[in-house]
């Protein structure tokens, strides 16, 4: 885990935490230097990252702070296999990891523990209405779909 003084605005949003494989894209000497950074600021070279925006960080409160922590953590999954089962090292016996995206399946715990966000609330109010068309709405309206209609 890292702090940033500060957070950045991506696609108009600020950013307070994010999560990252770390990825050395270099040889070398270069290499070298970027592995002994990490060492040096950790004592180890780490697979995952995750930083958070310290001035957000020092005025969020417990719980909104513990939230952010919690949603950074889903980022890092559980690597599935090719069957869709919970994928481990053969040598090892560790799990294999990987960055997952917003699912929203996966995130589901960080709500039912700290509650919704107002995004989330209109995601939950639209899903509670009856949808604007229906899926044979859908399926009539585009000649390619292969929606079935039942």
């Amino acid at each position: 885990m890292m702090w940033a003084r500060s957070g950045f605005k991506k696609q108009g949003r600020q950013v307070i935490g994010t999560t990252e494989k770390v990825m050395i894209n270099a040889g070398g000497w270069k290499k070298e230097r970027q592995e002994e950074q990490y060492i040096q600021w950790f004592n180890y070279l780490p697979e995952y990252l995750i930083t958070f925006d310290a001035s957000y960080s020092r005025i969020a409160s417990d719980v909104n702070f513990c939230a952010l922590v919690e949603h950074e953590l889903y980022h890092i999954a559980h690597k599935k296999d090719q069957y869709g089962t919970s994928a481990y090292n053969r040598e090892t016996g560790m799990p294999k990891l990987a960055i997952q995206g917003h699912d929203v399946e996966e995130f589901t715990g960080v709500v039912r523990r700290y509650g919704a966000s107002e995004d989330v609330m209109r995601m939950v109010e639209a899903a509670n209405k009856r949808p604007q068309l229906s899926r044979a709405d859908v399926h009539y309206a585009c000649g390619t779909c292969n929606l079935k209609v039942v």
